[in-house]
């Protein structure tokens, strides 16, 4: 199955000729993200359906799973001018962010693939990217909210979905949100954060460097990456060595975030009419993204293994368990019938005991019965008689209790939901699990050989 159109396989075979002995490599990258992408969008499917998708078949076993996401996510933190749309721009190869020294991103922008060029609003975004619905609890940010759809095939694009932010300045610059509790939230939404500096700029702002701190508490700080923007615009080698120190030793001073802070890669915008001898790392970039898709391929693969096996398993103890159940039914049964027995026999007794004379007269003759028991009776003084039924009717009122008690039963499965859960059980161990095989053999042959499989 190829989602890869004819019209994108034309601009490829293109991009091929253009590119002269380059263009198998972009062929490749092309392929391998539209099997990436069929990987994630399948993988999205075998748990959203909404006929046989995981999500809802684990409800059947009280277990809740959320669908995994087609596109990794990247969000993009700095100071105001720190390059962060100018990245953007250049990861997908078009002109969607504005740029500027201007603070120009005032509120949250979204950045994705879509079929043609167009921008959201704000609750057309919380509709498009319904795990952002939270955000609507933040007072004024959905009226600053928007998603920029573009057509682009660069890259890895197809798989990421960048959140551009507001640029963060010190002093009394006030935002339509508050900024510090949104980007916390989105940061422990996103797969990766990318920190800009601008040596130019404010480069260690102070709202800037609380924020990571913040954020550097609440998620692996391997997802947070540093960038020295603008690197070619910062002076000489040395100039631009001592902007590095300077950021690492401020970085340093947050506990949550030293750990990360001596890797920092310096980038800018590749600009042919303005060469310069700068060491231009934004390659890097785009690596960690990669990685990061990969990382995700394999985890959402290895989630789809464990939830198959979560499910199956849960369906077998929930079968397991309703057998135990019946097993226990029946002996709380059998001690309902015990007990309610008891408390019948007893009174029963005693008035063959009292009305012997009569039943003989009913019957015409006395059974072995009553002549065991009538003369217990008689031998029992005639003034505690009162006692005697009073404790008869005592004993024969506690086992009805008993009974009561000790006969509950147990709510049971139908037999139409033990054999949905057996279907279910089969439909998870034998198709999801074929199906996940497919795509992780898919996803192998990308780099594997196919003799080793």
């Amino acid at each position: 199955m190829c989602f890869q159109s004819n019209s994108k396989s034309n601009s490829n075979a293109a991009a091929s000729k253009r590119s002269g002995g380059g263009g198998s490599d972009i062929v490749d990258s092309l392929g391998s993200t539209a099997t990436n992408e069929r990987i994630l969008k399948e993988c999205h499917h075998l748990y959203a359906n909404e006929e046989n998708g995981l999500a809802k078949l684990a409800q059947l076993v009280n277990v809740k799973l959320l669908p995994p996401r087609k596109k990794i996510t990247v969000l993009l933190i700095g100071n105001h001018s720190a390059g962060k749309s100018a990245f953007i721009n250049w990861y997908i190869e078009k002109q969607i962010q504005k740029e500027g020294v201007a603070i120009e991103t005032q509120g949250i922008t979204i950045v994705t693939q879509g079929k043609r060029r167009e921008s959201l609003s704000g609750n057309a975004t919380l509709h498009l990217f319904p795990q952002l619905a939270p955000l609507a609890k933040f007072d004024g940010v959905v009226s600053n909210l928007s998603t920029e759809l573009c057509d682009s095939i660069a890259k890895r694009f197809a798989l990421v979905t960048f959140i551009d932010t507001p640029g963060l300045v010190d002093g009394s610059m006030s935002y339509a949100f508050d900024v510090n509790r949104v980007l916390l939230w989105l940061a422990v939404q996103a797969d990766l954060v990318f920190a800009f500096f601008d040596p130019i700029g404010q480069a260690l702002c102070k709202r800037t460097m609380q924020i990571l701190a913040d954020i550097g508490d609440r998620i692996d700080r391997d997802r947070i990456v540093f960038f020295l923007s603008k690197a070619d615009e910062s002076g000489d080698e040395t100039d631009r060595q001592r902007v590095l120190m300077q950021i690492t030793q401020e970085v340093c001073k947050w506990p949550s975030l030293n750990r990360t802070c001596f890797d920092i890669h310096t980038i800018y915008n590749p600009n042919r009419a303005k060469p310069t001898r700068c060491v231009n790392q934004i390659d890097e970039a785009a690596k960690t993204i990669d990685k990061a898709i990969q990382m995700t391929l394999q985890h959402t693969l290895n989630a789809l293994e464990h939830d198959c096996k979560l499910i199956s398993r849960r369906c077998h103890e929930d079968i397991a368990a309703d057998a135990a159940r019946g097993r226990a039914n029946c002996g709380a049964r059998f001690r309902f019938l015990l007990f309610s027995l008891l408390a019948l026999v007893l009174p029963v007794l005693l008035a063959i005991c009292v009305s012997q004379p009569v039943a003989i007269q009913l019957l015409g003759y006395s059974t072995p019965l009553h002549d065991f028991l009538v003369p217990l009776y008689r031998r029992f003084p005639a003034e505690y008689s009162s006692h005697l039924f009073g404790g008869v009717a005592a004993v024969a009122l506690f086992c009805f209790v008993l009974a009561r008690l000790c006969g509950r039963t147990a709510k049971r499965l139908t037999r139409a939901e033990r054999r949905r859960l057996g279907q279910v059980s089969d439909h998870v161990t034998g198709f999801v699990e074929a199906q996940r095989k497919e795509l992780y053999t898919a996803y192998l042959k990308q780099s594997v050989k196919d003799s080793d499989f």
